[in-house]
């Protein structure tokens, strides 16, 4: 009976703050803020900002992902607010390394390299194997890949942070842009 009752006593208030990595003040987004004791938590936001209510001498678990676990002992204030800083540290794990073939031994693998015939993409298409047609309309239709979906990102990220403080550019002295132009009135 005595801890429901000093539970009672505990005094309830809004606790907040960042959470941050290392030396960066950028915030971590997706940690964990929980209460283990109460069964009760929340998670940081895209810019890592979290608000929860909480009590006078809760011990919050702070978690995420790569990261080492930390704890937070709620301290005694003035007011029924408080803002707290909260750095995290990278816990890297370094696993064994692992090789992994399709032959049992090694052998076998260079008996199966020495039979390969490979050939190349001129001879497939002598062959007939390989339409030219096909392969450009394959090429044209086919989506992006990863690697292509990240390239285009990033060349557009770095046209845009590039040109963040700058006004937007007309082509008034573009020759090319002339020349579509007038191309264009002349469709019409």
């Amino acid at each position: 009976m005595p801890d429901s009752v000093s539970a009672q006593e505990k005094k309830v208030i809004q606790f907040s703050g960042l959470v941050v990595t290392g030396d960066s003040s950028y915030g971590v987004p997706g940690v964990h803020i929980y209460v283990p004791e109460a069964g009760r938590g929340t998670t940081t936001n895209d810019v890592g900002f979290f608000t929860m209510p909480a009590l006078v001498g809760d011990s919050i678990l702070i978690s995420a992902v790569s990261f080492k676990r930390r704890f937070y002992i709620v301290p005694e204030i003035e007011g029924d607010h408080m803002t707290a800083y909260i750095y995290l540290v990278q816990d890297t794990i370094k696993l064994p390394e692992l090789q992994v073939y399709p032959w049992p031994t090694e052998e076998l693998f260079k008996e199966a390299f020495l039979a390969m015939n490979p050939t190349t993409g001129e001879e497939m298409l002598k062959r007939g194997q390989l339409n030219e047609n096909l392969l450009l309309r394959m090429r044209q239709t086919m989506p992006m890949d990863y690697r292509m979906s990240y390239y285009d990102y990033m060349d557009d990220y770095s046209y845009r942070q590039s040109n963040k403080y700058m006004g937007q550019t007309t082509g008034f002295i573009d020759p090319f842009a002339w020349a579509r132009f007038i191309k264009d009135l002349k469709k019409d």
